[in-house]
């Protein structure tokens, strides 16, 4: 072979080179769009065979089988395709088109935008100001027919644009911290009870009075806050409407609790992180769920009584006058009976006092057992009280660990509200009967 051939030959290798890294980066593009683990997956191991079957399309396979071809060309089509249904409904802040968002559940368009329930109800009358208006796993189609609102179009324009205002004035955690030092005005749209037990320094409860207040100052930055995140961007946009100048604070108190205080109560929330401080539903019990579990522990119910035999627990007693029992467990650690504010209660048990090993030898341990009877008897007393206009069932599926799964029956299989059901109202009865009691799941029945 001559000179000039080795050379051509060495191009045309370049080439089988090229052409192959264009096909495998046109396939990992595609694999960073996908939305779910399993279409990643797919589209990355089809990066790696673009690769080798890109080689022979090059310009020294010109006979390459017409399937190589198709492959190639109509996998990434195939593949996003099949991806649609699970197609995030955002892109930027926006929502696309109202091909993509009817088929979105409720699921996702919560995480990718909080405040779409509250949208709901107030533009459509969807829900209520409290309780979601349709279940996790229903689509959004669903849910508007449902409600007798056929102009999808229009509706997904609404939200479209309220999504991309609200992502425009929302602040984040961190950057609330900074505002918070330069003197802005925090107000605060929770209920008058939860802003009592715990509310950010400075603020104020959002009330006629305080926006007539700030309509003093319209140079004055508002930032709004709520639990969740999912009330406060509507009541910023209500401010904003007014000529004010209004933010609000992005996933809510939660975010607040979990990215710069971790001492700040969360109350009633439907989910725990470790580390973090929660007020149960039943508005008695403060709990801290520990940053990792302690096997060594044993469950504890520790009263008022036993701990004041003791004098290392005299200084508690005369700061907590309203604390009645301690609650110390692998994964917990909590206190019951409170004061109407929650942060003196937080300050005054350090770590070094929850991780004490002294509450290994007080207090007693019920068994699971006994537990679960409870909790089966709390169930029948209140269940058909709480669930009488919901023509649902309840009951309990298992209970171990101090893991309670309730099994949902009837018109609560698939409810908009199970959540809340079992999470809030069902939760404050089962808490107060069982003070161990860690978690509530549920299980919808065939």
């Amino acid at each position: 072979m001559s000179a000039l051939e080795k050379k051509a030959m060495q191009r045309l290798r370049f080439l089988d080179v090229g052409s192959a890294c264009m096909w495998a980066f046109a396939w990992m593009v595609l694999a960073y769009n996908m939305s779910t683990p399993a279409a990643t997956g797919a589209a990355t191991l089809g990066a790696f065979l673009a690769f080798f079957l890109g080689r022979r399309l090059s310009y020294t396979n010109l006979r390459t089988p017409s399937v190589v071809l198709a492959v190639l060309l109509f996998g990434p089509i195939i593949l996003s395709l099949a991806d649609f249904p699970n197609r995030s409904p955002l892109v930027a802040g926006f929502f696309p088109s109202a091909h993509v968002l009817v088929f979105t559940t409720d699921l996702r368009l919560k995480e990718e935008y909080p405040g779409v329930e509250m949208v709901l109800f107030s533009s459509f009358g969807v829900g209520s100001r409290e309780r979601s208006g349709f279940a996790g796993r229903e689509k959004l189609e669903e849910l508007l027919r449902r409600h007798l609102i056929f102009d999808h179009q229009k509706a997904c324009e609404k939200l479209n644009q309220l999504a991309a205002e609200d992502r425009q004035h929302q602040v984040e955690a961190g950057e609330l911290r900074r505002l918070l030092e330069q003197g802005v005005r925090v107000l605060d749209a929770r209920g008058p009870e939860e802003f009592e037990r715990a509310s950010l320094p400075g603020s104020v409860y959002l009330s006629h009075q305080t926006v007539k207040e700030a309509h003093q100052d319209h140079q004055q930055e508002i930032v709004t806050v709520c639990r969740d995140g999912s009330q406060a961007p509507a009541a910023s946009r209500v401010l904003r409407s007014q000529g004010l100048s209004a933010r609000h604070l992005k996933g809510g108190l939660e975010s607040w609790s979990l990215e710069v205080d971790a001492d700040f109560p969360v109350q009633f929330a439907l989910q725990e992180a470790p580390g973090r401080w929660y007020l149960l539903a039943d508005g008695e019990t403060l709990r801290y769920r520990r940053p990792r579990s302690l096997p060594e522990r044993k469950p504890r119910l520790i009263s008022r009584r036993e701990l004041e035999q003791s004098d290392r627990f005299v200084d508690l007693l005369r700061e907590l006058p309203e604390l009645q029992t301690v609650i110390s467990s692998q994964t917990t650690f909590a206190v019951r009976g409170l004061p109407r504010r929650l942060p003196p209660v937080i300050a005054r048990l350090p770590a070094p006092l929850r991780e004490s090993p002294e509450w290994e030898t007080m207090g007693t341990v019920p068994t699971e057992i006994e537990e679960r009877a409870k909790l089966e008897e709390v169930l029948a007393r209140e269940a058909p009280v709480i669930l009488g206009n919901h023509k649902g069932t309840v009951e309990v599926d298992s209970y171990c660990d101090r893991i309670l799964t309730l099994r949902l029956g009837g018109q609560c299989a698939g409810c908009a509200s199970a959540e809340i059901t079992t999470q809030r109202e069902l939760a404050a009865a089962l808490y107060r009967e069982v003070p161990l009691l860690d978690q509530i799941r549920s299980v919808e029945s065939e």
